[in-house]
Order: C-alpha cells, then structure tokens, then sequence
C-alpha cells in the first residue's frame, strides 16, 4: 500500500468510527409487561490489522460488524407446588466481516483473505525453497523478482513442493504444457489426474533449519475458501494405469495414438470396480476404484461410520464472513438459549437449555473450566466471554447454607448433553487460523490424492446414541473462617485434537523366506503354499475375468481369501504408487505406456533389439557385457565392465525349478528371457535364488518373472538398489567403473544384519553386501552361512541374499 493509499486508508476508517459512534446509540434496553420481558442490545465494530515484526505494511485482517441482542422473560409470578421462579433467557449474536468482500467494497487492497486472493502479507508466502520457490513465482515468469517471491501470490497446485516435479512431466509428446519451446499436444498426464483440483491455490512458508538448497519449507493450504478439501477418493474417477481393461484418455493426442494401461501383476493389482463415471467428486467409500486405493485400516474406519463426513477445513467464504464456522453451523447466530428454574424456596437452581458453564476464578489459566470450549479462530487473543462457545446442557445447585463449621454450602452437578465440540480453530485461509490448521488440511488434501496424510477426524458418539458421549462434572463448594473452598471433578474429551496412527506403511515379508505377507501381520509365512494366515495373497490384474460383488469390491474367484489379498491388505501403499505412475505415463521415449516405476518391467523393444525387460535382468546379471564389449547381437560397444553373476547350487529358474529345466512365465506362458537371446548366463533367474529375487519384489514369491517382468518398485527392498550406487556408505575410496577388483558401491565395510556374501573376483577375497554380514561378523556361522571351508565369501546361495547383485559393476 502506498503512502497515498495509507492515508486514504486510515482517513477513512476513522471516518466510519466517527460516523458509527456519532449514528449508533449506546447500548440500551426495552421493557414490557411491568418490567417481565426485557430486550437488550448493542453494535459494535472490531477492526484489527497485522504487521510482522513492523517490517511490513499492514493488512487489514478483521472488519467485524457486531450486532447483539439479549431477552429476558419472566416466565412465572407466582410459586407453583415446588417451583418459585421460571425465566428464559436467549442471546443472537450477528456478525459480518468486510475483509471477504473488500472492506465491504470500500477498498480493493483488502484482498488477502476470500476467493479473490491476489496478495499474500509477507510472513504467509516467505519460502525461500530453492525448486518451490515458496508459493510466490508464477511458472516460466521471466522477472527475477517475481520469481524470488516479490509478488505473494498463492499458486497453484503445480508448483507446490512436492506435486511440482510430477507436474513437470511431458507425457509422450516429450512436450511439457508449461513450455514455450515447443507445441504441446495436450498429453501431459498430470492435468488429467489432478483435474479435480486444478484451480485450488496454495502458499508456502519458511521451516526453519537447513541453509542453501536445503531450506525446510511448510505447506499452508488450500487457501481460497471454493477450494474444497477432500480426504478420501479424490481420484476414484481417475483411470488406473494398471488397468489393460482401460484406454488412458489423456494420451488420445499422443504421436502414438491411443494407449491401453498396464503392468499390473498379481502383488501389484488393480481395483475390479470400474472408476467412478457420474461426475461426483471425492465420495468416500470403502471400494477401491480408479486410482483409489485405500489401505485395509483406512476401509475399516469408513465402514465403521466413525469417520466424520464434514470436515471442519471446509468453510466456503459467505460462511466465514457470518461467523459461521464448524462450531455455529448448526444453531448459527443462536449463542444462547435456556430456562432458569428454583425450587424448594430457591435451594435448587436449575439451568437447563444452550449455555456456558463457568467453573473457576482466574482470568488466564482455564483450570477447572472444562465445560465449554473456544472459538480460537475469532480473534487475535478473544475474551473467554467473547470466545466460549455455549452447548446444551444440564445444571443444577443444591444450596446446603450452613453444615456445622461451614458457610455457604452449595452442591453443583452439570452435563453436557451436546455433540461433541472441539475449539474451534477456523479454516485455512482465515487471518487467526493457527498455521498447523493449514497444515493440517493440506494433510487431509494430500490423503484424498496420496493414501499418505491425514484420514479424517473421528469425533466421541452423540449423547443420543451412546451415554459415552455425555460429558458431566460436579464440584462442592464451602466456606470456613476467611477462606474458600471448592472440590471439583469433571469427566470429558480433550478440546483439541490430537493424531492418532490409523496404519503404518512398510515392506513386509517373512525374514526367513521373502514371502510377502498382509499389512501389519508378524507371523510365519515360509510354506510352499503360502497358506498360513499371514500370507499375502494374489490380487486382481483384469476386470476382463473378474465378478464383482457388489457394494465388497471383491471377486468371485478370491472371495475365500479375500481377507488376505493383495488388492484389499497390501502392506505398501498402492495408491501413491499408482498416482506417481499415472503422472509420469510417457515420461520416457522407449515406452509411452510405461511410468517411471514401469519401465524396467515393460516389454517394448529398445532400440530395435531387446526387450527393455529382458535387457535389464541382462545387464544386472552380468551377461550384456563382458571385458568392455557387448557380445549380444553383430555388433560392439564400450560400455562399463560388466562381471557375470555366479551361478551356485541353490540358484533356480523363476518356476522354482531345478537348473536344466525349461522356466515358462507364470503369467504370459512365454519362456523365460524370450526375446533376449542373451545365452544361458544372461537371466536373472538362472543366477539368482528365489529369495534373491524376492529382493527384487519378483520370482515366485510374488508370482512373476524377473526377467519377463523386472524388477518390482513397489515391493522389492529399496536397499538393494539404493545401497548399490556410488556415494552411499559402503562405497570404497577412489572407486572406478573400469576396476573389477574393487568392491562395488554400498557393499564394503558393513556389519550386522543378514547374510549377504558375494563371490570372489577372481581368487581375490569379495565384499559383504548391503546390510549384510559375513565371516568374522558376529552371530555368523560358517556351517549355517556358508563358507564352511573358511576360503572366502563364497555363501552366494544363502536365503535372502543378493550375492549375485554384489559382484555387478553399473
């Protein structure tokens, strides 16, 4: 705001002062019926503005126009049997807030606040994240100081940490939408995903910690009050990319023409239940559907109902300027409404109806006065008087008088016979909203897109269903001498919330076997069957052949093991998994259909010549190149050394058979490796054991091949590659690619853990694995482990190893 606009700014705002002390009469009240039915009332206004350590200018961050308007009514005048006195009592209190609607359309710099956000005050848009560049640069802006944060503006989801780099991808055009440089044909596949909330708006502030790059920076949002926040099934009419049932709809302009979804494999499943077509948006259910892919805890706590439907995030922007936020939107403008009843010559008090109950003395500290909670939100540091908000209930006083040494004896009994009511902390967005509500509702955002966040609220039972849901107190108070006394209890629920782990993500196989199991489950899995009842089962991979049943989201052929299979008990978390892979469709040129997370497995032929699939396992078996040459097909090519994996007594093809015999996909029926013709060394499975493999998240364990359909992403164990690149601990000094005879990355110096052995390089002692030990390590057993003879590392057999990895130079 300018020096002239200040002005203009301030001048008129002590003319509207003025203007409502000199118009608005004080405070008064009417009277009826010889005095019976009293009416009292009174305007005020409350403005407030913010400054950040006075090193900005200030925002107008309240203009509240306050109407109150209190009646009393005698209701008896004469005793009846046990009762002296009845009145009634009720409060409407109304107010409105001009900072939504421009200062009441006075000033159009008060646009901070509402659905027409366009300037954010400098401490909610300050993140100086160097890839996020806070929410305040607009995509491809060529000002720097734009870019650097000089304009505040709140962003849109695209450019949010986090959900940016996903955005950035160019779908199979190779053509990102954001970028001049080329024509876009529109397939750029995180437009379609996110379609749902494509205009909602966020901003960003500075963490603390870090420095340089490394600057931590907080998520505030959705901030525009139409930007409506929802926890479960954002995506459940997204189409699944999994899915060879479905035509991806975003690739229809792609230079390839229409591309089918697939990949799924039976650890990997798809939902049976087609994604939603009615348009609806985000309509919780317990049925996994397009990208929707809900943990089992997740299903269980929508179907028990405990969930609340409404979120308290969610307040469009007519319902903050009235004030009517989670805590008024049943009675809204009724504060207070109750009768006033004595008896037995004014012994018993009786209040019964909508009100506070005020327990304690003190002004600041609230430690018996329980009963009622705040609204947070109202203001900057609200009055208790101004900021309780009242419930209905029940209270009743037994004045004593006199008990031998005592005074003013008096028993008091009250209860909550309300729903639940937490303080009320307001909606992202509001000028005194703690920051950790915004935070919050982009947890509750993030879980509706993710799986990944905050579920939901869960809220104590309703007095009329269950007496749990009454909170009650009683308190004795007494005098003795000079000094007073007061015995109080009170039997309630926490007025604010707190979390509360609903399920844990993790990657869980039995540590004997590698055979995976269902989500949260420590019991033994190592049959051949996989029978046990901590075995994971397969899941879907075709709606083709699949019979739903209808509102179970199950099909016929797997309805007697439905309570472990993978679709419904995967231990991983699908639906990010399958979100991250919908946005990154077409990210490489050697396969439009696969995702980031795909590719390894996909069955395009690379350059003319392979099978990406079958080249992979090539490589990371050791059989694409061997003293710097690629010996498959007519031709050479420098590459990186490249040692042969070992082949040992205990390795298998991925059937599980012994060597020698021919391996067939369990899926396609095609032979293992078919298409490569990289010789009877080059297959994964020829090298590997099945628990190696089921490192890899492939084999038997998970009902694939590894050389048909790659490594896994989703369930192999992410120290196996991530251990194995350079840089990591366990990397030797001075490592190079054209050194056979030095110890691979992630593979030296380590202690502990399982055994995981490589074999010699050439007569030269080898080196221990990621995580693993050997001998010399303690707990090591050499007739157990391996290396009975003591002549080296030579345990490559050994379940759970991947001793066959360890001697591959990347």
């Amino acid at each position: 705001m300018s020096g002239t606009s200040a002005r203009r700014f301030v001048s008129r705002s002590l003319g509207l002062l003025l203007a409502s002390w000199l118009v608005v009469p004080a405070a008064g009240a009417f009277e009826a019926w010889d005095g019976r039915l009293q009416l009292h009332g009174f305007y005020e206004m409350q403005l407030r503005a913010l400054n950040a350590d006075y090193r900005e200018e200030w925002d107008v961050s309240q203009w509240w126009n306050v109407l109150n308007l209190e009646i009393e009514a005698d209701l008896l005048q004469d005793t009846i049997g046990p009762i002296d006195l009845v009145g009634a009592y009720a409060r409407v209190e109304v107010r409105f807030d001009c900072i939504y609607s421009r200062g009441c359309g006075m000033f159009r710099s008060m646009n901070a606040y509402g659905d027409r956000t366009e300037k954010l005050p400098r401490r909610l848009s300050n993140a100086k994240d160097v890839a996020a560049h806070g929410v305040l640069s607009k995509p491809l802006d060529p000002d720097p100081e734009r870019r650097s944060g000089a304009t505040r503006e709140a962003v849109l989801l695209e450019r949010v940490s986090g959900f940016s780099t996903l955005a950035d991808g160019t779908g199979p055009d190779q053509c990102n939408r954001n970028d001049g440089t080329c024509n876009d044909v529109g397939d750029d596949p995180f437009p379609y995903v996110f379609a749902n909330s494509s205009e909602f708006r966020f901003t960003q502030i500075q963490g603390r910690g870090g420095r340089q790059e490394g600057l931590p920076t907080q998520v505030l949002g959705p901030w525009l009050p139409k930007n409506f926040v929802v926890n479960a099934a954002a995506l459940d009419d997204r189409v699944n990319p999994f899915d060879a049932d479905n035509i991806l709809p975003f690739t229809f302009a792609s230079p390839g023409g229409p591309i089918s979804g697939g990949g799924a494999n039976p650890f990997r499943p798809i939902p049976v239940v087609q994604e939603r077509q009615d348009g609806t948006f985000g309509r919780a259910s317990s049925t996994p559907r397009g990208l929707y892919l809900p943990s089992r805890a997740f299903q269980r706590k929508l179907e028990s109902g405990d969930l609340e439907s409404t979120l308290p995030f969610n307040l469009r922007q007519a319902e903050r300027a009235w004030n009517r936020g989670s805590s008024q939107r049943d009675e809204k403008e009724l504060k207070e409404a109750y009768l006033d009843i004595e008896m037995f010559d004014s012994r018993l008090w009786l209040r019964l109806g909508k009100q506070n109950i005020v327990w304690g003395k003190t002004e600041l500290f609230r430690t018996t006065d329980q009963f009622n909670p705040q609204d947070l939100a109202l203001a900057s540091l609200p009055s208790l008087e101004e900021s309780r908000i009242a419930l209905w209930a029940f209270r009743a006083v037994y004045s004593f008088y006199e008990v031998g040494p005592l005074e003013d004896v008096r028993l008091e009994l009250a209860m909550n016979f309300d729903q639940y009511e937490t303080n009320d902390l307001g909606a992202c967005g509001e000028p005194y909203t703690p920051n950790p509500v915004c935070q919050a509702s982009f947890g509750a955002f993030a879980h509706g897109v993710t799986g990944l966040g905050l579920a939901g609220a869960e809220l104590p039972d309703n007095p009329w269903d269950d007496s749990r849901g009454i909170e009650f107190g009683g308190r004795l108070e007494f005098r003795w001498d000079r000094f007073s006394f007061a015995i109080s209890d009170f039997y309630g629920y926490n007025d604010l919330p707190f979390a509360e782990r609903l399920s844990t993500y993790e990657r869980n196989v039995d540590p004997n076997t590698g055979r995976p199991r269902i989500a949260g489950s420590r019991g033994r899995c190592d049959t051949v069957a996989g029978a046990e009842e901590a075995c994971l089962t397969p899941g879907p991979t075709t709606r083709t052949v699949a019979t739903s049943v209808s509102g179970a989201g199950l099909w016929a052929a797997d309805r007697a093991s439905a309570a472990n299979n993978a679709l419904l008990n995967h231990h991983a978390n699908l639906q990010i998994f399958g979100m991250i892979c919908s946005t990154t469709l077409g990210f490489s040129t050697l396969d439009a259909s696969s995702c980031a997370q795909t590719v390894f497995g996909s069955s395009a032929i690379a350059g003319g010549l392979f099978p990406i699939n079958n080249l992979l396992g090539a490589v990371l078996a050791g059989g694409v190149g061997i003293n710097n040459t690629l010996v498959a097909g007519n031709f050479a090519e420098e590459l990186s050394p490249l040692v042969a994996l070992d082949r040992a007594g205990q390795d298998s093809d991925t059937d599980g058979l012994p060597n020698g015999v021919p391996c067939v996909d369990p899926n396609s029926g095609a032979a293992c490796g078919a298409g490569g013709g990289f010789g009877p060394i080059a297959n994964l499975s020829d090298a590997l054991t099945i628990e190696q493999e089921a490192l890899l998240g492939c084999g038997p364990f998970w009902g694939t091949n590894c050389d048909n359909s790659g490594i896994d992403l989703l369930n192999m164990d992410a120290s196996v590659i991530l251990q194995s690149f350079v840089g990591f601990e366990g990397t030797t000094d001075g490592w190079r690619t054209d050194d056979v005879t030095v110890a691979q990355p992630g593979t030296a110096g380590f202690a502990g853990g399982p055994v995981c052995t490589s074999a010699s390089f050439g007569g030269a002692p080898g080196a221990k694995l990621p995580g693993c030990r050997g001998p010399g390590d303690p707990g090591y057993d050499p007739n157990v482990d391996g290396d009975p003879a003591g002549v080296g590392f030579e345990g490559a057999g050994q379940p759970g190893s991947l001793a066959a990895l360890g001697t591959t130079v990347f």
